[in-house]
């Protein structure tokens, strides 16, 4: 609720470099800010927005049975009901 908002507001340069710090939030191990990673394109995806590649490339990074993969989970059942043209791929699909 809180970053997603901030990262629509900033210029692309600015977006940018944010998106790489969630990038590495999520590769990072610290289960609380891969969570964030997870859940701050949620409100966007909703929306139509956000990139979904990058959604994917950041879920599949995150250990199971953390609360990151638990906010994978979580986006992906939001995201079934609102968006369901959109398909998690497995990793190896990618």
């Amino acid at each position: 609720d809180v970053i997603g908002p901030l990262l629509e507001a900033l210029d692309p340069v600015g977006r940018g470099r944010a998106e790489g710090t969630l990038d590495r939030w999520a590769e990072e191990g610290d289960p609380w800010l891969g969570r964030a990673a997870i859940l701050a394109p949620l409100r966007a995806l909703r929306a139509g927005g956000a990139d979904w590649n990058r959604f994917e490339k950041r879920a599949h990074t995150v250990g199971r049975g953390t609360p990151a993969a638990e906010a994978v989970t979580q986006v992906l059942n939001d995201l079934a009901l609102r968006r369901p043209e959109l398909v998690f791929r497995p990793a190896t699909d990618r």
